[in-house]
């Protein structure tokens, strides 16, 4: 699992981008996806969204992932 630096939308929002690699079923899955967070005065994630896509078999992230 990968993920880029967050982006701070807001002082309680953050927007993250993941890669992951994952087995299921015997067989290797590739997971890309988004991560939208929303803080409380604590610092605490009390909202989650994400969203993601799937492929088959092992891909790696694209140049420049994370930047």
């Amino acid at each position: 699992m990968r993920f880029s630096d967050p982006i701070v939308a807001a002082a309680d929002r953050a927007v993250v981008e993941w890669w992951a690699h994952v087995r299921a079923e015997g067989e290797e899955q590739t997971l890309a996806g988004v991560s939208i967070l929303r803080f409380d005065e604590d610092g605490l994630v009390v909202d989650q969204r994400d969203y993601w896509s799937e492929g088959q078999g092992r891909r790696e992230a694209s140049p420049g992932f994370g930047t």
